[in-house]
């Protein structure tokens, strides 16, 4: 995505870098820099959060007189807050499908599968099942385009999904959708339990099934999942 845009500006005393996130969304940006004769206000590297739809002053170049300078940059962004998100441990999901229904789970956390060192869930459920959302949030990134599944890890890219970022700043990750089985759209506000899409069997799948995951993003785009709590027809609150 092109959404974090670092722009400059000449003063008198040398150079503002600005960083503009234009999504619905924060990203956490880590920026470094060559530096030729020139003075930082900021140490390199830099890590830093750019809230939704925020302009900011990233750092100041000043120049050191009577010398030939120059800087060249670059920067890797990613989607969510890597120093302020925390997810609530004791918050409970809604199971991701209509109340009343019932579905097997196929892989569970750690699962030998695809699951190895993800807490992830498998609902085994037949394409075109109304996936539901387990929490409420805003939805930050969708893909519904594709038509290609298989069981090999080669297929790992063409899955749709959904991504969804919750109050906590955790975010929820619905994969496998059928091929345009998405019924909501980027920057739109979604309530526990709303409808969100249809299952389906795209990507590195083995058989039709809903992926569910929830995680908190960390440094270096690392997505660190996490344990949710539902609530069941048998309890106010259980993991699977």
């Amino acid at each position: 995505d092109k959404n974090i845009i670092v722009s400059e500006a000449q003063t008198d005393e040398g150079v503002i870098l600005y960083i503009e996130n234009i999504w619905v969304c924060p990203y956490t940006v880590e920026f470094d820099a060559e530096l030729t004769n020139v003075r930082a206000d900021q140490t390199l590297p830099l890590r830093v959060v750019v809230p939704a739809g925020t302009r900011m002053e990233l750092m100041r170049l000043e120049p050191k007189p009577n010398a030939r300078w120059g800087y060249r940059y670059n920067y890797n962004y990613y989607m969510g807050d890597a120093v302020n998100a925390r997810h609530e441990e004791d918050f409970v999901y809604q199971l991701p499908y209509e109340k009343g229904a019932a579905f097997v789970v196929g892989q569970g956390y750690n699962g030998d599968f695809s699951h190895r060192g993800e807490k992830a869930l498998d609902f085994v459920m037949p394409v075109g099942t109304p996936v539901h959302a387990a929490r409420g949030g805003v939805v930050i990134k969708v893909r519904s385009d594709s038509n290609r599944g298989c069981s090999s890890e080669s297929c790992r890219d063409d899955g749709n999904f959904l991504l969804i970022l919750h109050e906590d700043g955790s975010i929820a990750n619905y994969a496998h959708f059928k091929f345009l089985g998405i019924v909501v759209k980027e920057g739109e506000v979604v309530a526990q339990g709303q409808l969100i899409g249809y299952s389906g069997n795209t990507g590195w799948s083995s058989g039709p099934h809903l992926h569910f995951q929830v995680y908190v993003t960390g440094f270096s785009n690392k997505r660190i999942s996490v344990a949710t709590y539902f609530r069941t027809a048998s309890s106010e609150s259980m993991l699977l």
